[in-house]
């Protein structure tokens, strides 16, 4: 699950994923970073999107999480100017976004395991001869 801090006029938002390991979800399962939603299932509701090269952002269809906290996790800052309640404002403004990204969130653990473990499996397959 994501975490939230407002420290002054700026919030920050940290995935419960490293950077790393969302790029490597991206890179072999890019599918795992959608919610999908609509009526039969089918359609993209929302997306996670992990580029070290790109501009953080958080929009109600997508984050893009383009920084590394200490620990490695995720995470974008965001400017903010509330009128009143901080917290009621990133709520407002950005609530429906974080619910979509826990969704994502949650079913990462398990897809990133796979990932490494049949790359590991892939690895020791491979002969070198020389």
């Amino acid at each position: 699950m994501s975490k939230i801090t407002i420290v002054g006029d700026v919030v920050n938002i940290k995935s419960s994923m490293k950077l790393e390991d969302l790029m490597t979800i991206h890179k072999y399962r890019p599918d795992a970073l959608a919610l999908m939603g609509g009526e039969d299932g089918k359609d993209e509701v929302f997306r996670v999107f992990a580029d070290p090269n790109a501009e953080g952002s958080v929009q109600p269809y997508a984050v893009v999480f383009s920084k590394a906290a200490q620990d490695g996790a995720a995470y974008v800052n965001i400017h903010i100017d509330p009128k009143g309640d901080a917290r009621e404002y990133v709520a407002d403004t950005f609530g429906v976004a974080i619910t979509n990204l826990n969704k994502v969130e949650e079913g990462l653990p398990s897809v990133l395991e796979s990932i490494n473990n049949e790359k590991a499996a892939m690895v020791a397959s491979i002969e070198v001869a020389g």
